[in-house]
């Protein structure tokens, strides 16, 4: 498992590192997430599903110990089998206890999803704001992106989240609800963004004292004029389908002098 809480929360966390996982539904209308944190003990927690701000009224797929609390928005999400192992389904087709959907779905099968290419109305989809997303990787660990309305944080808009969690590796990914709404805690870093919500994700890790990657652990390059994506892969050790999938490369053939590639 590793995580960061530089520029927000990012964790990518393996299913044998999981404990627990499941849906906590807020208590009603909506609750803290300091206060969801102190009734469960989760290692991390997050905001999940959309509501209404004004009753708490949860809205989009959402199923809560085996019953359905809400339909509607887009039926992708995550369903957590057994409440330990995160599964991306249609509908909750995999039938598991806590299933939460997301609006929209940012990937799958590894490409943009075709719902989320063209603006959306009520999402702020083209504005740079505060963003919550959830996927999985080809190898199955369960990644999650929280960054928070605020501008010391690199807040994103929705074409730019879908290329962040695809360049973390992810083939399936969803958006939940965010602005305000994006918070999380973790046992190195927390930020509480004030707004009490109707839902969250909590996950128990199998690991006592989770590691936060360095920052040195990340390694960059910038593409000077000349270069090709084969050339810097070699020279760094990695492979193109490795750097393509760092940096959400659709065409391998078209990178640009100055760009900034993340290469480790």
């Amino acid at each position: 498992m590793q995580y960061s809480t530089s520029g927000g929360l990012t964790l990518v966390i393996k299913p044998e590192e999981i404990e627990r996982i499941e849906y906590i539904h807020g208590l009603q209308p909506v609750e803290s997430i300091e206060s969801v944190k102190k009734r469960t003990g989760a290692d991390f927690a997050f905001n999940a599903n959309y509501y209404v701000m004004k009753t708490g009224k949860t809205i989009g797929e959402v199923t809560d110990e085996g019953v359905d609390i809400s339909d509607g928005l887009n039926p992708y999400g995550y369903g957590f089998v057994g409440k330990k192992i995160p599964v991306f389904s249609y509908n909750n087709s995999i039938g598991a206890v806590d299933f939460v959907g997301g609006y929209p779905c940012l990937l799958r099968n590894g490409t943009v999803a075709p719902e989320a290419v063209k603006p959306i109305s009520g999402i702020d989809y083209g504005k740079k704001r505060g963003r919550t997303a959830i996927g999985m990787t080809l190898s199955g660990e369960f990644v999650v992106r929280v960054i928070p309305d605020k501008t010391l944080y690199p807040r994103k808009t929705i074409p730019q989240l879908m290329s962040e969690m695809k360049a973390l590796g992810c083939v399936d990914a969803i958006n939940l609800d965010g602005g305000g709404s994006s918070q999380f805690v973790s046992p190195d870093k927390s930020f509480n963004s004030g707004r009490k919500v109707d839902g969250f994700i909590a996950i128990w890790t199998t690991k006592t004292t989770p590691t936060t990657p360095k920052q040195e652990d990340y390694r960059y390059y910038t593409v000077k004029k000349g270069d090709t994506l084969y050339k810097i892969a070699k020279a760094n050790d990695t492979s193109t389908v490795k750097l393509a999938e760092l940096n959400g490369i659709k065409n391998p053939n078209l990178i640009m002098p100055g760009q900034r590639l993340r290469v480790k």
